[in-house]
């Protein structure tokens, strides 16, 4: 974020840096003036911030799909429990 920190957006690669850490600290002392009063950014982080805890600790269940509830764990084929309940 180059200039005046209110004149426009941080670009997509500049908050990526920042949220995994590796932005220089010019840079990062001048996205956070941004962040100060940009919401639409302060947003955009918290997404990226989110992806970047989901990347980093994968889930080890089901993944939920929304409308749809948590999905059922199916036995493998030819399970004690999967012949009980074939029909």
């Amino acid at each position: 974020m180059a200039g005046n920190p209110w004149e426009a957006h941080a670009g997509e690669d500049e908050l990526e840096q920042y949220a995994m850490g590796v932005l220089d600290e010019t840079a990062a002392g001048s996205l956070e003036e941004h962040l100060l009063l940009c919401t639409g950014c302060q947003k955009r982080l918290a997404e990226l911030d989110e992806f970047l805890k989901a990347i980093r600790n994968p889930a080890t269940g089901p993944i939920p799909v929304p409308g749809k509830g948590t999905p059922q764990k199916s036995a493998p084929p030819g399970s004690a429990w999967a012949k009980r309940h074939a029909e």
